[in-house]
């Protein structure tokens, strides 16, 4: 099974990579741009393209998809190789410039070593943790994550347009309520196209899709920002290395909370998106260059709202105190007098700044936001808390990290000296803001300020991450150059016989990730440090492999296949979800009734579906329950935790006895079932109150 999950990540490595750098490297894009733009330019490709086939009616597969956009690739590489012939230069298009080229070498190092640092701790820590390459979290979200890949599979519909966990027609003749809606699946779409490309279950190639956005496309999506953020220090760079993914916040909480996994893959994207912005005002590139920098950005854009729009806002957040600096600029272009230009600079910022907030004020009071923007999670601690928090980078499922703290701190003060840079403190300073809030403020001001990310610490949090990586770069830059000159100091004290300078940066790149990356250790008569590795490991290890946390345990799912191969084709099974069924239909395809876990007793369900819910156990005497029975098809009934004591076992949270007890009140002696099956608690009966109707 490992086998298959390397050719999953290596199937979804050529997705992702190859259309898009064939076609930056053809248009004359530096490498290092290329391989940071071309995922999300891959996902909003798949994410369009299978929109646009459904609309024409027809089925999407990974051949439908790749082979398009590859074929378009091809001819975008080809028509600028026809242009610049034709115009008679070789020029790369000025976009270049803003990455401080030409320095393919540096380039090319700091590409392999992002690689060779992200897989090493994606392998040691995330695979090292998994216990087996199909193993999944079981948590609310993950139901309609593994559901979604497995209908897009089923039915050859990949659309965003009408996502739902009854895709076929026969699905929804039980559905309990109407349920295709819009939700935005690219991510979905490029784990669809790995486990059909590789013939791989549903959980193997969700673990594949993301291993490969947490610990490639993001580290050189942050590789990108940093080389278009510092082009004449690219030290800064190649140290980042070392800082990608030393904090817990992100990737690592999003793949145990929730799981958010399509916000992974709009934040492991969003710092090359954030990256061509700021290349449209990089100093010396041409007209054309910016030009193809704001393409990019625009459709950088477009491919976080298919993954999730949140990371729109994210972009704008981490972007805003640049654009109100340049703003400021502007006033060199204005005829006013010198005396008044520090008044017109303020001006010029203080109005950017007024019209971000009206438009982030329109969009809040938007009708179609309020669904998001008034999701409500209560305040957790105090504001000292918070604020030492924030100081120590102690946010949710991370411990206090006083050395990456430290240096995110010296990284600020770096930017105080050079103020061009400040923009990148303030940014973090409005996501801190943000935390505090979330933390510590209930009502409309939460709302307002962080209602676009659903006022979830974790995003938050997980946005704090992404911005402070510029920072603690910087930090570690600074620290290394100090080391540098002491080493210096040294070797000159020592008479030319010790260590060089230029080893600094090693040295103290190196030693940062280790520190960083220790493991969680005791020590005697005084008790366990946790370090933030061994927190990440110990949370993986509580998500995907502990038993308590596992509402749908190994011993059920062989229960469900032992089950699926006596059932005839097609047919319908009714369910408790909470007992860990709702998991059945994503993770092995059974045809389970009730595929969500909450939203049932609202008015938009359906008569049958809570006929069934609530007497089923009545079959045999109440005529309504049979009705429904024929309009939904329902012929069995899977309970994995059955008998007096099911509640006492794993349930998922959203569990609410008071609506299942149609179906938690049948036993093996209940009028009107059959036992088919049975495994401890476990039960798989057929309906025979209908026997006599044929």
């Amino acid at each position: 099974m490992w086998s298959t999950f390397a050719l999953g990540v290596a199937l979804g490595a050529l997705f992702l990579y190859l259309p898009g750098c064939m076609a930056l490297r053809g248009l004359g894009m530096p490498l290092v741009a290329s391989v940071g733009c071309a995922p999300f330019l891959a996902l909003l490709a798949y994410g369009a393209l299978a929109m646009g086939l459904e609309l024409v009616g027809i089925p999407a597969s990974w051949g439908s998809l790749f082979a398009p956009v590859v074929g378009l690739s091809v001819a975008i590489t080809g028509g600028a190789w026809l242009w610049r012939r034709r115009c008679g230069h070789r020029g790369r298009a000025g976009a270049g410039v803003a990455l401080g080229h030409p320095q393919p070498k540096v380039d090319w190092a700091a590409v392999a070593l992002y690689l060779v640092v992200g897989m090493a701790l994606g392998c040691a820590v995330f695979l090292g943790s998994l216990g087996s390459p199909d193993a999944s979290v079981q948590e609310y979200d993950n139901v309609h994550h593994l559901g979604s890949i497995r209908g897009f599979l089923e039915t050859g519909r990949w659309s965003s347009l009408s996502v739902s966990l009854y895709p076929t027609e026969a699905d929804g003749a039980f559905a309990p309520w109407p349920s295709a809606s819009f939700y935005p699946s690219a991510w979905h779409c490029l784990a669809a196209m790995m486990a059909e490309a590789a013939k791989a279950e549903v959980a193997v190639a969700l673990n594949a899709s993301l291993f490969l956005l947490s610990f490639v496309v993001f580290p050189l999506s942050m590789l990108m920002l940093l080389r278009m953020l510092f082009p004449s220090r690219p030290l800064v760079a190649l140290l980042g290395s070392c800082c990608v993914l030393v904090l817990p916040s992100f990737p690592w909480a999003f793949l145990t909370f929730g799981p958010l996994y399509p916000n992974l893959a709009s934040y492991a994207a969003m710092p090359a998106v954030a990256a061509c912005f700021l290349g449209a005002f990089a100093p010396d590139v041409p007209r054309l260059g910016r030009i193809a920098w704001a393409a990019l950005f625009a459709l950088g854009l477009a491919s976080l709202a298919l993954l999730q729009p949140n990371a729109v806002f994210s972009v704008g957040v981490l972007l805003l105190p640049f654009c109100i600096m340049r703003s400021a600029q502007a006033e060199r272009f204005l005829r006013v007098p010198d005396r008044w230009r520090p008044w017109a600079r303020v001006a010029l910022g203080v109005a950017f700044a007024a019209v971000a907030l009206g438009l982030w004020t329109a969009l809040y009071m938007a009708p179609f936001m309020q669904g998001v923007v008034t999701h409500a999670w209560g305040s957790f601690t105090g504001l000292f808390q918070a604020l030492a928090n924030v100081a120590l980078l102690a946010f949710p499922r991370s411990p206090a990290l006083p050395l990456s703290a430290a240096l995110v701190a010296l990284g600020a003060a770096w930017t105080l000296w050079h103020r061009r840079y400040l923009w990148l403190s303030a940014s973090y300073l409005v996501v801190c803001l943000m935390y505090v809030v979330c933390a510590r403020v209930d009502g409309p001001l939460r709302f307002f300020l962080t209602g676009f990310w659903y006022t979830d610490v974790y995003r938050i949090t997980a946005m704090a991450a992404v911005f402070a990586v510029p920072l603690l770069a910087l930090g570690l830059y600074s620290a290394a150059r100090g080391l540098g000159r002491l080493m210096e100091a040294a070797s000159r004290l020592t008479g030319g016989s010790g260590p060089s300078g230029r080893w600094a940066p090693l040295v103290a790149g190196a030693a940062f990730l280790a520190l960083a990356c220790f493991p969680s250790f005791n020590v005697t008569g005084y008790g366990q440090v946790t370090t933030a590795t061994g927190e990440v490991t110990g949370l993986l290890r509580r998500a995907y492999v502990e038993p308590t946390s596992q509402s749908y345990d190994e011993g059920e799912q062989a229960f469900v296949e032992e089950a699926m191969a006596l059932l005839p084709e097609g047919a319908v099974v009714a369910n408790d979800p909470n007992d860990g069924s709702a998991f059945a239909y994503g993770l092995d395809g059974l045809n389970v009734m009730y595929r969500y876990l909450s939203g049932y007793g609202g008015s938009g369900e359906s008569s049958a579906s809570r006929a069934i819910r609530e007497r089923l156990d009545d079959v045999g005497t109440d005529e309504e329950v049979r009705e429904a029975l024929r309009q939904t098809g329902v012929r069995y009934v899977l309970l994995l935790d059955q008998g007096p004591d099911q509640a006492s076992q794993p349930h998922l949270w959203t569990y609410r006895p008071e609506q299942w007890p149609g179906l938690n009140g049948i036993g093996d002696g209940t009028p009107g079932f059959e036992k088919v099956l049975s495994r401890g608690d476990m039960r798989l009966y057929r309906v025979t109150a209908l026997d006599e109707e044929g």
